[in-house]
């Protein structure tokens, strides 16, 4: 599929996130938006006040040079709601520009901009949220894992040795988790894209949305892969046709529909005919609901 440069520096940097330096100095003063009360101290003081003060921490990652950062603070972080959930939660600003970052970088497997991770008060990682959603669904994701503080390890391995007891406020935040920058919450020993595909289908019948993203992520995750998939069943043709004979479900795959589709149909775990089918049916599906006003303007241009 043929490109402008622009397109294309857009739809890398809004999915793949920026990479760059990292910074524990003290925070700048000036915050990505005066709406919301960033802790001016170091991450060091802002983890001492959230324990203290018995908060969760939020802790964003950014810097000015990078694009799909510039969506977030003119998208997100401009969101009455966010605002008024931030008065819950300790809201740290990370500026990637600074001096000494690269160690808080390495401490938390930082891997681009914008990375953004919810804490709770006692300083356990709790879930990791993509950049490329929208508002809507960045707020209520962030809400559901702020009021369960489960962290999102917990849930991997609820999910493996009871799923029944996995609720759809637990699907969401899995299907949330920015699996592209997981750091530690996939065992060593767990093959990702096996396990999200197992998440995907356990999901299936009762959430349909947390199951399509884990779908999702589950192709993504095979793009990851030395040895190829193969589907002698068709079930990936199926699925995939299925998510994208839903308007809503493909409103949230977004961030992967409307930027990996060469990719995806590249797996061998699709035939040529698959491929073909596919690949008319994708460019309807995204193409109808380009210009939706859920989506922002960066994600319409990739529509």
């Amino acid at each position: 599929m043929k490109q402008t440069l622009w397109s294309m520096v857009i739809a890398v940097a809004l999915i793949g996130g920026c990479s760059g330096p990292v910074d524990d100095a003290p925070l700048r003063s000036v915050a990505p938006v005066a709406s919301i009360s960033w802790h001016q101290g170091s991450v060091e003081s802002a983890f001492e006040v959230a324990e203290a003060s018995n908060r969760p921490l939020y802790l964003y990652w950014g810097a000015v040079w990078c694009p799909p950062c510039q969506e977030i603070k003119n998208t997100v972080f401009l969101s009455q709601q966010f605002i008024a959930q931030s008065k819950l939660f300790m809201p740290v600003y990370l500026d990637g520009d600074t001096e000494r970052a690269q160690s808080w970088g390495e401490t938390f497997g930082v891997q681009g901009y914008p990375t953004m991770i919810v804490f709770s008060p006692m300083g356990e990682e709790v879930t990791r949220i993509p950049g490329g959603i929208d508002i809507s669904r960045y707020n209520s994701v962030l809400a559901t894992s702020l009021d369960a503080m489960t962290p999102t390890a917990e849930l991997i391995a609820s999910a493996r040795a009871a799923p029944e007891t996995l609720t759809r406020e637990n699907y969401l935040q899995l299907a949330y988790y920015s699996w592209g920058q997981d750091f530690a919450a996939v065992p060593s020993d767990v093959n990702k894209a096996q396990l999200l595909n197992q998440l995907a289908a356990q999901s299936k019948g009762q959430h349909p949305e947390p199951s399509a993203r884990l779908y999702m992520s589950y192709l993504l995750a095979l793009l990851e892969e030395e040895a190829p998939a193969s589907d002698s069943t068709g079930q990936a043709f199926a699925r995939l046709s299925e998510i994208l004979n839903d308007p809503v479900v493909t409103l949230a795959c977004w961030d992967s529909l409307a930027y990996f589709s060469e990719e995806i149909l590249a797996l061998d775990i699709f035939t040529s005919q698959n491929r073909a089918t596919l690949r008319q049916h994708w460019h309807a599906a995204v193409y109808a609901l380009r210009l939706h006003p859920s989506l922002s303007t960066a994600e319409q241009l990739a529509g």
